[in-house]
């Protein structure tokens, strides 16, 4: 009876298939370093961006060949009544998130040699850097994460077992106990953001809001990551976010003039016609 109510892609054991594979694809990709250089910025965005499309090539292939496939979710705003609760929710769910795992966090001692390779991994805060962690990073873990595994486990599993579940893995793919919490709570949020709106593009955006923030907090205001609850940050998250929250809303409302508009021309165009 399991067996039949579980058929779209992926249950959860092809989401843990996705994992690893995602995973290995780090390890395949790895030898890159080697020819740029450990701290080589475009190296490094090389290497991430590779072992990510390997993970999502995989799930995707697999998707295809799946019995029961459906379409990836990409449109950018679905057709839904505008919701505004959802809109106050996105603005202030991050901002929250960071004040409640910030003191959590800090009852695990971060070892030096975890604080370096984040620094390697940011480098002089260059271009390849902001591609790496503020643009490859939220596309391509939303789509995987959100856009195929999520989507899968909503068909599967009840909306709670789903989001945690997937905000879980989540987690677990960053590989480390410091960055878990906070990954793994800013993926329940962006989780109930996608079973609410259907899109995967909310989720992006807010998922580059908030590695953008921490992303240009460190390189012009000298912020650590693990300082990222200091409320002038905090106010800073607020406005970037309710500035996204804003463009969500203008782009509903032109999309209904749009669509309140297009009935009319099909009208007209079939009067012609008569």
């Amino acid at each position: 009876m399991s067996f039949i109510k579980q058929i779209n892609y992926p249950n959860i054991p092809k989401a843990w298939a996705i994992f690893f594979v995602t995973i290995l694809g780090q390890l395949i990709a790895s030898p890159i370093l080697l020819l740029t250089g450990r701290d080589s910025e475009l190296g490094i965005f090389v290497s991430y961006t590779l072992g990510m499309l390997i993970g999502l090539g995989f799930a995707l292939y697999q998707k295809s060949n799946w019995p029961c496939q459906t379409q990836l979710r990409v449109s950018l705003i679905e057709k839904r009544p505008f919701n505004p609760l959802i809109l106050i929710v996105s603005i202030l769910a991050i901002p929250c998130i960071h004040l409640i795992s910030g003191p959590i966090t800090q009852f695990i001692p971060i070892p030096d040699s975890f604080l370096d390779e984040l620094n390697r991994m940011v480098g002089d805060f260059g271009i390849f850097s902001f591609l790496t962690i503020v643009i490859a990073a939220p596309i391509l873990e939303e789509l995987i994460f959100r856009g195929i595994i999520l989507d899968g486990f909503l068909k599967n599993y009840s909306p709670t077992k789903a989001i945690i579940y997937s905000s879980l893995m989540f987690g677990l793919i960053h590989m480390n106990p410091w960055q878990f919490i906070n990954a793994t709570l800013i993926g329940v949020f962006l989780a109930w953001l996608y079973y609410r709106t259907r899109s995967i593009w909310p989720c992006i955006f807010l998922h580059m809001a908030n590695n953008g923030l921490i992303f240009f907090a460190a390189k012009f205001v000298g912020v650590e990551a693990q300082e990222i609850e200091e409320p002038s940050i905090i106010m800073l998250f607020v406005s970037v976010i309710f500035g996204i929250g804003m463009l969500f809303l203008l782009i509903q409302l032109i999309e209904r003039v749009i669509d309140s508009a297009t009935p009319n021309w099909q009208d007209e165009t079939l009067e012609e016609e008569e």
